[in-house]
């Protein structure tokens, strides 16, 4: 497929929204496809990514790949 693997390194989650909206416009991207991150800063740095992304539209998709099910549809019976 000849695809470039591109390693940034940035000084904070806030940096990545702006770094791919560049990546994005340099190299023509129209979808960006991501694992689904379930810790609280990151859920809130992709939903920053999504956003921006949006601005330049550029779709946005991310996949659960490191559960079986998605955590937040396991309830316990008090819940």
């Amino acid at each position: 497929l000849n695809i470039p693997l591109y390693l940034l390194s940035l000084n904070s989650l806030d940096d990545i929204p702006a770094a791919l909206m560049h990546l994005c416009e340099h190299w023509h991207i129209t979808t960006v496809h991501a694992h689904h991150r379930h810790e609280i800063n990151e859920k809130r740095c992709d939903a920053k990514v999504e956003k921006a992304l949006a601005s330049i539209q550029v779709d946005w998709h991310t996949y659960h790949d490191q559960t079986i099910l998605p955590p937040e549809t396991v309830k316990t019976q008090q819940e």
